[in-house]
């Protein structure tokens, strides 16, 4: 036990009540430590001890003792507070514990294991893990910061890939300074009861490979301000109930096209078309008449035309026949 009347063997005077167990270790190295004495094992309770003042004077010792949080916190070594405030805020009445060593810390309890603090700092200088036989409840009052070293990736793993992975918030944003991959081998459903904003500073190549059924229960506009190109290879059906097209310039190039008309002012419009064609059909007629009439009388010419030349075939019949009788009496 030591109090304020107690001195160490190397005068060193502290005004703090503890009481502690120190295992020393010789150092290998002579040049180590001033004394030759390396820290094996210390138990601390109360204030600080002499060993924490004396090792104070030399800034490599300090680390032996303490955390480095704890150094950094307290001024960086070579702060006299390193060793004043390591019971606590207040070196002349604050109690602590100190336990520090040169090899393992061993804990371990059979039933359960109960830990309170305020501010709580852990420093790994390796690995870290943690097993859990049974669930893993994380929850804070403040916000939550998950971040690997540079070049690292962190890995979300729900039961081997068999499990569910669930995020809930009031907002969602995320930064990907690089390449995005996505796959998912089953249904995907995405619901958006807000309006949906996207931006493609590049270009996009969408394949579906499936069918594919887009329905808009509202007004829909597309602004192309570059050429634009659809292509169906085999089939396009649009049922449309009002369609307005307004162009400078259509070319259409079909081998077949049929249209058929759908409203009724279409089919007036038709039916107008069709009367006004069946007017000068009738005009045509009118003006074919006197054409056929014409047609009979120059077939009546050409049927007399024929009847006289059979007869002048015959008058030159009967001739030649006079003439081989005149050349026979001969």
């Amino acid at each position: 036990m030591s109090d304020t009347d107690t001195t160490s063997q190397s005068q060193v005077s502290y005004d703090t009540k503890h009481f502690y167990f120190y295992l020393p270790r010789l150092s290998e190295n002579e040049e180590d430590v001033p004394d030759n004495i390396d820290l094996g094992a210390i138990f601390r309770l109360g204030g600080y001890c002499e060993l924490e003042e004396q090792a104070g004077d030399v800034e490599e010792d300090a680390e032996h003792y303490y955390p480095e949080k704890h150094i950094e916190d307290e001024g960086g070594l070579g702060s006299d507070n390193i060793f004043q405030h390591a019971a606590g805020s207040s070196p002349s009445t604050s109690h602590g514990i100190l336990l520090a060593c040169d090899g393992r810390i061993l804990l371990k309890a059979g039933e359960k294991y109960y830990l309170q603090t305020a501010d709580q700092n852990i420093d790994v200088e390796g690995n870290y893990e943690l097993e859990v036989s049974g669930n893993v409840d994380v929850a804070a009052e403040g916000s939550v910061k998950i971040e690997s070293g540079t070049n690292q990736s962190i890995t979300l793993d729900a039961g081997n890939e068999t499990g569910t992975i669930y995020i809930q918030g009031k907002e969602q944003q995320t930064k990907i300074m690089g390449h995005s991959y996505e796959l998912i081998t089953e249904n995907s459903y995405e619901v958006v009861h807000a309006n949906r904003y996207e931006f493609f500073a590049g270009g996009k190549v969408e394949m579906v490979t499936g069918g594919c059924l887009e329905m808009n229960l509202a007004a829909v506009a597309a602004i192309s301000l570059n050429a634009a190109l659809e292509m169906n290879l085999f089939v396009n059906i649009s049922i449309t109930t009002l369609e307005m097209s307004f162009k400078k310039f259509e070319f259409d190039i079909a081998e077949m096209k049929l249209v058929s008309p759908a409203t009724k002012a279409e089919m007036t419009e038709l039916e107008t078309q069709m009367h006004a064609l069946s007017s000068r059909i009738s005009d045509v007629q009118v003006e074919v008449n006197p054409l056929k009439t014409r047609a009979g009388e120059l077939e009546a010419a050409t049927q007399g035309l024929k009847t006289d030349l059979g007869e002048l075939r015959l008058s030159t019949t009967n001739a030649m026949v006079a003439m081989s009788g005149i050349i026979a009496n001969l």
